[in-house]
């Protein structure tokens, strides 16, 4: 549940490997000048540990792996989400994110561009810590600019992420 005071709490999802950027995005939090503001990681992998003593803020949570009934509780917690990877086929995380109607920020690469657009979400350039860091202080800073992308989001998703339009298209892709 979201706080009711002016706190935004950011998030991702997703194993913490060399595939998913989660530096990037560490870096870019550490580097914002906010107090009200929080970022929480949920996933395990093989670079969580030295993540985690890399960057020991007090406003860092880490979250651990979190089952389906969790992930949607972790994310109605959420003010933002951030998908920072390096690559992606088709990411659930983000699809699960925009049906939690919530504004996000991805990295640009095709498997997120495949769900994801600049009408919908902000798009960011891969492992560009500056660039993730301007688009989080925007959101940070625009609540009307959040709220309309949480909106298109949602609407993204309730038009081409409902169940029965990806059960067609997995049955036309096998």
């Amino acid at each position: 549940v979201k706080p009711e005071n002016d706190h935004i709490r950011i998030g991702m999802v997703s194993r913490i490997n060399e595939f998913r950027d989660h530096n990037t995005l560490l870096q870019a939090f550490s580097k914002l000048n906010h107090k009200n503001i929080s970022l929480h990681i949920a996933g395990d992998g093989p670079l969580k540990e030295k993540l985690e003593a890399k960057f020991k803020q007090e406003n860092i949570y880490w979250h651990g792996v979190l089952n389906q009934e969790h992930i949607a509780a972790f994310l109605a917690g959420m003010d933002i989400y951030v998908h920072a990877s390096k690559g992606e086929t088709s990411s659930m995380a983000i699809m699960q994110a925009m049906a939690s109607k919530l504004p996000i920020i991805a990295s640009d690469v095709a498997g997120i561009r495949n769900v994801f657009n600049d009408n919908n979400g902000i798009l960011v350039e891969v492992q560009n810590t500056k660039e993730l860091q301007k688009a989080l202080e925007k959101l940070i800073n625009d609540e009307p600019e959040r709220n309309r992308l949480a909106i298109e989001a949602l609407s993204y998703a309730q038009r081409n992420c409902n169940n029965e339009r990806m059960f067609n298209q997995f049955d036309e892709l096998l």
